[in-house]
Parts: structure tokens; sequence; C-alpha cells
């Protein structure tokens, strides 16, 4: 997936370590979002992290 987002444009990448949504995307779930990005497998609700270093998680757990 990460390939063709590539190809069409939708990711670019900036340097070697650094990529770019141009557009908006949903992806099918939070794991998929983390996965492509990060270029390997990911779970979504612990790899996102907001800036008081709360998971997609942590609301859930409530």
């Amino acid at each position: 997936m990460r390939d063709l987002l590539v190809e069409d444009g939708t990711l670019v990448k900036l340097d070697n370590s650094h990529l770019e949504l141009t557009r908006d995307y949903v992806f099918a779930s939070p794991s998929a979002a983390a996965s492509v990005l990060a270029g390997t497998n990911y779970n979504g609700r612990t790899a996102r992290v907001d800036s008081k270093g709360r998971t997609l998680k942590s609301p859930q757990a409530n």
C-alpha cells in the first residue's frame, strides 16, 4: 500500500526517514495508517501519541 500511495503522489518522501501526506487519505484502521507511514507493522492505537503523551487507546480504557 505504501508504494501505491507514493506512486500516486498521496505520500511523498521528504528524505530517507520522513514522509508526508499531500492530501487527506482515510486508512482502514489506526494500525494501517501507522504501518504505512512507519514502513513496518505497528499497533496504531498505541503508536500514535498526542502532545500530552496520550495514545488512541488511552481514552478507551476509561
